[in-house]
């Protein structure tokens, strides 16, 4: 699940797209920038930096759109021009305001380092393979007792095309209990 930054309030909300628990605004209108204040695109402890910012900022604004358009002024400087109505009071909180520089570091996921998959052991595909064949056979049992043949065949047959995909996952490490898995 992602979690985003509300730039209302600056708590945290699972999902980006989703209204904030904490203060009940919707998201701001431009999925780009909701999706860009998220753990996909920056990391988790930016994220709390930020909130923090916009913490600050909206315990002096008051004033949700005040305290969105300020942050973004605070992110962007120049290149952010709020409405003509909050303009000036953008201008009056980011003097009056001493907020902290944030560097933004990226996520792991916008740098392109997927998390590292779990390690697999001889246990894991064991119990996996059990699994399957105690379903599979309990069910096609089942279906032979009340007299359904076809139904047993059939499903007999998707357990093991199911057991076939799963043996043919292509290669894993499995790490036998005391060797490091290999490279």
């Amino acid at each position: 699940m992602t979690v985003a930054l509300c730039l209302y309030c600056g708590s945290f909300k699972l999902g980006a797209l989703v209204p904030c628990p904490a203060c009940g605004h919707e998201r701001t209108g431009d999925t780009g920038l909701d999706l860009s204040f998220s753990d996909w695109y920056i990391s988790p402890v930016t994220l709390e930096a930020l909130g923090g910012v916009v913490r600050t900022i909206r315990a002096n604004a008051g004033d949700p759109e005040l305290t969105l358009w300020t942050f973004l002024s605070y992110l962007n400087g120049d290149q952010v021009t709020p409405p003509a109505a909050h303009q000036a009071a953008v201008d009056t909180l980011l003097r009056k305001l001493s907020l902290p520089k944030v560097e933004i570091q990226p996520s792991g996921r916008a740098a392109g380092t997927p998390p590292a998959p779990p390690e697999r052991t001889i246990r894991d595909e064991a119990l996996s393979g059990l699994v399957l064949v105690t379903v599979v056979g309990g069910t096609a049992w089942l279906l032979m007792s009340l007299e359904q043949p076809v139904l047993a065949l059939i499903f007999g047959c998707v357990g093991g095309l199911l057991w076939r995909r799963l043996r043919r996952r292509g290669p894993r490490t499995i790490a036998v209990q005391g060797t490091p898995p290999a490279p």
